[in-house]
């Protein structure tokens, strides 16, 4: 009995022993999953989704986004379709864990929550148990540490690794890919060192899982390379480590080999694509602007300068709350002494002889060589690399953060160490308290709901979930078009709250026309380009043509869309307007007058995206017999440019307007002159010519009865579709009143601009007014004297302006309603300068106004007028006439024509037609630093041969006012500059109208001209634009250009774009032929066609043209057209049956496969 009772006594102790055991294993990775659990609660927020930014959202149709990526290769729903540049199929094993917790029942709304979360605990987990079971464990060894000193220091590790500045960049607006990265990398660091320490099958078993699990951190596939280069120090030269990166890489393989047949083959298109051409050079700069030993020791990134759209639609700093934290000299003071601890573990880890200790430091030499700007010795190089790393901290970051974290528990090691001779239980606890203290109050904000910013915590509205539902009952093989389109930028902002990329096609099965997606396909930034001139120009034909060209079969408009920039015209209504006007569309549902969605008559057409059309529709090519197609000058244009002459006839004035073209290949097409006669008494001879509210003065030879030829007065661009009005005056005034004293007691105001402390002096001297300013428009009023219409008032005055401004003046009605002076161009003049300005006589009573153009100037301006005299001119005589209809013509070709048309324009004197140099030029007087955010040095200062501008911290910004521009009409515009240091300039074309740029350009980085051309026209607006240079710098490296001149011209682009050799003009319609047709269309890559034809057709693909695209027959591949955006094959009469591959996507196949077949075979010959 005795002995029973010992036995089961022994057995209470064993059992109570292994407890105690696992539960001093457990404390600190409970502690670890504790904090971070708080953290989660307190950053979460409940009936929310987590969204904004760049976002995954596969939730929405998991069913339909998981079909997409064991498909992923062709990505269709992109748009036109397109080559993924992205590794899509990576996301596959986390859509498959969130489709299994949803159907378990975990609410879809909070299923991106819970991947966070838990990465944000899994991240230091990983590195505890790194620093535990690696770090401070070394075979064959016995380290000075204790086990307790092991799980504090592991502890203090894992909690650097959450509790940091990384950290809080990663997962303030967070991104499934870095989240992920976060999350996985210090396991796959963990499992790829155990395995090569210990090639055993069940750390083989754990090394294949930890990196398929692990996929989706290489969404973005540079992680993919940068956890490579962090593995480096790792290799060597045998069979286990050949094995182990052979199993990684075959692990990943489905997503990977895409990406290399992607980078191979559309690897430049992401370096050309225009968002990456004006945002690349500038992210890689912010990024830069932390490039130094003081921010990296906290771990700052470019993120905490980023602004986003705050309270109010004005923009604000992206990380406020933790700038205005980091503002406090004591949480600095914390984060450096925490920079100087892990500088101490360094030491340390070496002093102790760690094994892993060069390793680690190496990963962390790597990790600062591209955040310290090593990158650009890179660039130099391999461009493409460059593009990789434009924004090195999102990439290495982590990895940076997890070195810290090793040493910085090597450094909490050293702190045991010295206080060693203490009690050492007391000092484990001090020194845990103290250190977990100081992180967690150098991260505070975090447990104030500022781990995830609350912007990325939204209510999506239920019209979305509408429109997903209404989708699904609809041909998922049709096409999309969302507006509004006003943007270029893939990112929009909502007004419910949400900022990103978009989010509408993780719910919609079909394709969607969204410019997230322009980045890696040229055709949809072609699309964007067409779609947005023509809804901007309000020509609704081009814009049905579009939707045909495209095969477009929705248009989805959106008004929870806004734009961040006050008063932007989206254009919503204008396409409501259009789409209602059309017999082509019709609204099919209206979600709570929110969202709209018409249809198009497309599908009565394309069937799958697939057509049958006749070949007539093919161009012909060039021969030697071959024809110049002009169009019609005057149903392409709405102006034209116009030569004015005149002679003189008994008692009349013969006026000969006569247009002049522009040539192609040295050809110009015939026009017709309009003759205008114009009734005169015989004494007036000195003359004031009205056309088109444009004057010119004209005297005619008093001692000729008759001129026998016509005699050049000037050029001028006319209306081609309108009447035009055609008034003489005498220009010798009947009446003449000097306003120069009745000016001197008006009182100046603020005009056309509505600032707050804004005032506008005057100064009077004995015959002339200065008015000064800063940052204003001013106004110096007197009402019009009373003349008798019909007739002209002519102001004159005598200017000039010690600080360069240009002069102005207008005639209006009482308040501003309306202005009878047309929108003139201005000229700065310091020395004195006389000019007249001529205004139409109206019934309404009339105000003269002088103004003072100070808008944007941040010093006081000054402009000074003299002799002001306001004259009145009768009228003679007047007509009204239409210009001759300039008809489209061919012309033959003397020889065969080139691949290129070479095109030569007339000189026009007309100030339509502008040029400014640095002699002469209307820009600001200086240029102001406009980025409000950065206060650091702009500069302006010209010399006789350049205008240069000079930032360092901040932005010189410099604008020429063209009010005086009409939207009837596109333009060239020609800059000769020099980048010098730097980022290069961007230039924007703001249309008065629409509050937009209709340009936003980023200079090429050479010295040269560079021609950019305004593609949008809309006679329907008021004149007006401003052109504006921005020369940016971001931090201490400073941004030079110079520029030359600027000349700005009227383009007749329409006319130019129509202009054929042989008049065959590919039809942008799509005809169907009388084939039989029966299409199938059952994955991305596939597609089936039976046809029946009596005639050569062509067969169409609506996918972005693609040689991997194949059409194959029994034992037959059909021949490629070159023709149009999208693919299509030559189709003999008779009966075909089709198939159609896009052959690239058995590349993913290929990886999936072994992923199945390797690690069998490994698992099958590998011994015990």
């Amino acid at each position: 009995m005795s002995n029973k009772l010992s036995f089961k006594k022994f057995k209470r102790k064993k059992l109570l022993s292994k407890l105690r055991s696992k539960a001093a294993n457990l404390w600190a990775p409970l502690i670890l999953i504790s904090i971070s659990l708080i953290l989660a609660f307190l950053n979460y927020q409940p009936d929310t989704w987590l969204t904004g930014w760049d976002n995954l959202h596969p939730e929405f149709f998991f069913k339909l986004n998981i079909k997409r990526s064991l498909f992923a290769v062709w990505q269709e729903y992109q748009g036109l379709g397109l080559l993924g540049g992205m590794a899509h199929a990576a996301d596959l094993p986390r859509q498959l864990i969130l489709y299994s917790l949803n159907l378990i029942g975990i609410p879809t709304q909070n299923l991106r929550y819970l991947w966070t979360f838990a990465m944000l605990i899994l991240g230091p987990l990983g590195v505890y148990f790194f620093i535990k079971d690696h770090l401070l464990k070394q075979r064959g060894i016995k380290l000075p540490f204790d086990r307790n000193t092991k799980t504090f220091a592991a502890l203090l590790g894992g909690l650097f690794y959450l509790l940091n500045l990384s950290t809080v960049q990663n997962f303030f607006v967070p991104f499934e890919t870095f989240t992920s990265f976060y999350g996985f990398f210090p396991w796959l660091l963990l499992v790829t060192i155990t395995y090569l320490k210990q090639p055993t099958k069940r750390n083989y078993l754990h090394l294949v899982l930890t990196y398929l699990l692990a996929a989706p951190a290489f969404y973005v596939e540079t992680l993919f390379i940068v956890l490579f280069l962090c593995l480096i120090p790792f290799i060597k030269k045998n069979k286990k480590t050949f094995t182990t990166f052979i199993t990684i890489l075959i692990t990943q393989a489905y997503w990977l080999l895409p990406v290399i047949f992607f980078v191979l083959t559309n690897g430049h298109i992401g370096q050309e694509a225009k968002i990456n051409l004006i945002s690349t050079p500038e992210t890689y700069l912010r990024n830069l602007e932390f490039a130094n030993i003081k921010s990296l020791s906290l771990l700052k990134g470019y993120l905490l300068n980023f602004t986003d759209l705050g309270p109010g639609q004005k923009f604000t700093y992206l990380f406020l709350p933790w700038r205005q934290h980091l503002e406090n000299p004591l949480i600095n003071l914390i984060g450096y002494l925490n920079f100087i601890l892990i500088l101490t573990g360094i030491y340390y880890a070496f002093k102790r002889n760690l094994k892993l200790a060069p390793k680690i430091l190496s990963i962390t030499i790597i990790c600062l060589f591209f955040l310290l700007g090593g990158g650009l010795l890179i660039n130099n190089q391999i461009p493409l690399i460059g593009e990789l790393f434009r924004s090195p901290f999102t990439k290495f970051s982590t990895p940076l953060a997890f070195t810290y974290s090793l040493f910085f528990s090597i450094g909490c090691i050293f702190i045991l160490d010295l206080f060693s001779f203490l009690d050492t239980k007391l000092t484990y606890i001090f020194t845990l308290f103290t250190i977990t203290l100081s992180l967690l109050i150098f991260t505070s904000p975090a447990f104030s709901g500022q781990l995830i910013s609350s912007n990325m915590r939204q209510q999506i509205p239920v019209e979305y979930f509408e429109t997903f539902e209404f989708f699904k009952n609809q041909d998922p093989n049709t096409r999309i078009a969302n507006f509004p389109q006003h943007t270029f930028w893939g990112w929009n902002f909502y007004s419910w709250g949400y900022r990103g990329s978009g989010f509408l096609w993780y719910g919609i099965k079909q394709p969607i026309l969204d410019r997230a997606f322009d980045v890696w396909e040229t055709k949809n930034q072609d699309y964007y380009q067409e779609i947005n001139a023509a809804l901007y120009s309000a020509d609704q034909k081009k814009f049905e043509n579009i939707v045909e060209k495209y095969a477009i079969n929705w248009i989805l408009i959106d008004k929870f869309v806004i734009s961040p920039q006050e008063n932007q015209d989206l254009k919503n209504q204008d396409l409501v307007n259009m789409l209602n006007a059309s017999d082509n569309f019709k609204l099919e549902k209206n979600i709570n007058n929110n969202i709209l969605i018409y249809k198009s008559n497309t599908d009565k057409r394309v069937d799958n995206f697939l057509s049958i059309t006749p070949n007539k529709n093919t161009p012909s090519l060039p021969k030697k017999d071959s024809s110049i197609y002009f169009p019609s000058y005057t149903e392409t244009e709405n102006i034209v440019p116009v030569e004015i002459s005149y002679k003189k006839l008994p008692s009349q004035i013969l006026l000969k307007l006569s247009p002049l073209l522009p040539s192609a290949n040295s050809i110009t097409p015939e026009s017709t002159p309009n003759y205008v006669y114009l009734n005169l008494p015989s004494f007036q001879s000195s003359l004031i010519l009205e056309i088109d509210n444009q004057y010119f003065e004209l005297v005619l030879p008093g001692e000729l009865i008759n001129q026998p030829e016509f005699y050049p007065l000037n050029t001028v661009y006319l209306p081609t579709k309108e009447t035009i009005k055609v008034n003489v005056y005498t220009n010798s005034p009947t009446q003449v009143v000097n306003v120069t004293s009745a000016l001197k007691d008006a009182t100046p105001y603020q005009c056309y601009t509505n600032k707050k402390d804004r005032d506008i002096e005057k100064i009077t001297f004995s015959n002339s007014i200065s008015l000064l300013g800063t940052d204003v428009v001013g106004c110096l009023s007197l009402p019009l004297p009373s003349f008798n219409p019909p007739g002209l008032i002519s102001t004159q005055y005598t200017y000039f302006s010690s600080t360069s401004t240009p002069a102005n003046s207008n005639i209006t009605t009482k308040n501003f309603a309306f202005s009878t002076t047309p929108p003139q161009a201005l000229s700065p003049q310091i020395l004195p300068f006389t000019t007249r300005q001529f205004s139409p006589l109206t019934l309404e009573k009339q105000q003269l106004n002088l103004i003072l153009e100070a808008n944007n100037t941040n010093s006081i301006q000054e402009i000074t007028f003299s002799n002001i005299v306001t004259n009145f001119h009768p009228l003679l005589a007047t007509t009204t006439l239409t210009l001759n209809h300039i008809p489209s013509s061919s012309v033959p070709l003397k020889e065969a024509p080139s691949e290129e048309l070479s095109f030569s324009f007339p000189t026009i004197n007309s100030p339509l037609n502008i040029t400014q140099t640095p002699g002469k030029n209307q820009l600001l007087p200086q240029a102001i630093n406009c980025n409000q955010f950065r206060t650091g040095n702009s500069l302006k200062t010209i010399t006789d041969q350049t205008i240069n501008y000079f930032a360092q911290d901040a932005t010189t910004c410099d604008s020429l006012d063209l009010r005086h521009l009409p939207h009837s009409t596109n333009y060239l515009i020609q800059i000769d500059q020099q980048h010098v240091k730097g980022l290069p300039m961007t230039i924007c074309l703001e249309n008065h109208s629409t509050n937009r740029c209709d340009i936003f350009e980023r200079l090429q980085d050479t010295s040269s001209t560079q021609s950019i051309i305004q593609p949008i026209s809309n006679p329907q607006e008021p004149p007006g634009y401003t052109l504006h240079l921005y020369n940016q710098s971001f931090g201490k490296r400073s941004t030079t250009n110079n520029v030359n001149s600027i000349s700005i011209q009227p383009y007749p682009l329409n006319f130019l774009q129509n202009i054929l050799i042989n008049n065959s003009k590919p039809s942008s319609t799509i005809n169907q032929s009388n084939s039989i047709i029966e299409t199938t269309h059952p994955t991305e890559f596939l597609y089936t066609i039976s046809t029946t034809s009596t005639e050569d057709s062509s067969l169409n693909l609506y996918q972005t043209k693609s040689p991997y695209w194949l059409a194959i027959e029994t034992k037959t591949k059909l021949s490629p057209n070159n023709i149009g955006w999208h693919n299509s094959w030559q189709l003999p009469a008779g009966d075909h049956h089709t198939t159609i591959i896009y052959l690239p996507q058995y590349l993913e196949f290929l990886g999936l496969l072994l992923i199945l077949i390797i690690p069998v075979i490994y698992f099958f010959y590998r011994k015990k």
